[in-house]
């Protein structure tokens, strides 16, 4: 996933430059002739529409999983202040799964985030390593975080 975040915007760059200097291309003339004069055109437009549909995709993904962990942060909170033993053990065991799942973003500052609130939920601070936050959690919280 690295790969492709680190290569798009070369990938970017490489279709405009395509785009703008088509004419200059070896075999222009034949591209022109046997697949029209806009072939090039029409093939960056596709990939870029492509490209628009799968950032729009992560995007709706990325709200998606916030709005889960929001929702049961907030949860978590609430049961919180409603005292007692047990308080919140369903909301915990679903904010630290969904924080252990987050530990897995290829964005460093999510998975900073991640660490730093599941080291405040849980009062114990594991770092990034998802096998040991999973691990932990199904021994502490009896969670069913199998990272499937």
């Amino acid at each position: 996933m690295n790969l492709w975040r680190q290569s798009v915007p070369l990938v970017l760059v490489a279709m405009a430059f395509l785009a703008w200097f088509e004419e200059f291309l070896p075999g222009s003339d034949w591209i022109a002739e046997n697949l029209g004069s806009d072939f090039v055109i029409r093939i960056v437009l596709g990939i870029l529409c492509l490209w628009v549909l799968v950032q729009e995709a992560a995007r709706r993904h990325m709200q998606e999983s916030f709005l889960q962990l929001i929702t049961a942060l907030r949860g978590f909170q609430a049961s919180m202040a409603g005292g007692g033993e047990g308080a919140g053990s369903a909301e915990k065991r679903q904010a630290v799964e969904i924080l252990i799942e987050a530990l897995g973003s290829g964005d460093p500052k999510v998975r900073a985030t991640s660490v730093e609130h599941l080291a405040r939920i849980t009062g114990v601070n594991l770092g990034e390593d998802t096998a040991a936050w999973r691990d932990w959690a199904q021994r502490n919280l009896g969670a069913d975080n199998s990272g499937e």
